[in-house]
């Protein structure tokens, strides 16, 4: 090789050498590729954390923990028929869309952080129609409680309730628990006591945006008073039907609204109700 040549190779080597690190460094490692943000309306609803430990204690061991027991016929239908009260009582009913029904879901809630924790329990509430009872006009309605702790338990309620769009009373009403025998029941406080849900009365604060994991409502805001004094806020928004209800705080624990449509049917039908 003439030297003219061995100069040019040379040249050609300093030249790779200086340019193939200068390509180099227009390739992105991977992690510094922008991840898409998530919606955080989209994320399941955080769970309650235990308690911080006090300082010399130590977390009990599993088998040392109390586990909630299941609850009893009595206490299940207590329940059920509260927070169905509460429901009914508070909202203003749309009887133009037979079939309507709205779901919600109970837990621990608060007005300043919303619903929080664990599902205690699911409730729909279902329009059918238009009935008669005793010559009069009435609403045929039927609900749904469902325990979400424990081996859940399904109680339907059947309840007939005067026309118009605030109910303050239930003409009649029956229920079946797990599908089961279908018994006649009273929706309401005992003759002689007052029933606070029915009696409240709740003063309007104004229009509110309530954000939810089914969506934004443009709602109107209610404050009033339940059972034992506990302080009762109301969210209603006309384009939930058939109740108006979006969220129900009802002290420490609420029903917010899930979801919903227009096509339900009776679950059960009562023998020569309807």
């Amino acid at each position: 090789m003439n030297l003219r040549s061995l100069c040019f190779a040379c040249l050609c080597l300093i030249v790779i050498g200086v340019t193939k690190p200068v390509c180099a460094q227009y390739i992105l490692p991977q992690d510094t590729v922008p991840k898409p943000v998530e919606d955080s309306l989209a994320q399941p609803p955080p769970q309650l954390q235990p308690p911080p430990e006090q300082p010399g204690e130590s977390a009990p061991e599993e088998s040392l923990l109390v586990k909630k027991p299941q609850m009893s016929e009595k206490e299940l239908m207590e329940t059920a028929q509260r927070w169905v009260k509460r429901l009914l009582f508070r909202g203003e009913l749309d009887s133009k869309v037979i079939g309507a029904y709205a779901q919600y879901q109970l837990t621990s809630w608060s007005e300043a952080g919303g619903s929080f924790g664990p599902i205690h329990a699911r409730v729909t509430v279902a329009y059918l129609g238009s009935v008669r009872w005793q010559d009069k006009s009435a609403e045929w309605l039927q609900a749904v409680f469902q325990t979400m702790e424990g081996e859940p338990v399904l109680v339907e309620f059947d309840l007939t309730v005067p026309s118009g769009m605030n109910v303050r009373e239930v003409y009649q009403a029956f229920y079946r628990v797990n599908r089961g025998v279908i018994r006649s029941i009273s929706i309401g406080a005992p003759p002689g006591e007052i029933d606070f849900d029915s009696g409240d009365r709740p003063a309007a604060e104004g229009a509110e945006e309530v954000r939810l994991y089914s969506g934004t409502y443009q709602a109107e805001k209610f404050r009033g008073s339940g059972e034992g004094g506990l302080e009762v806020v109301i969210y209603r928004s006309a384009s939930v039907r058939p109740l108006g209800i979006v969220r129900l705080g009802y002290g420490d624990e609420g029903l917010t609204y899930t979801g919903g449509g227009n096509d339900a049917a009776a679950r059960f039908v009562p023998p020569g109700v309807r």
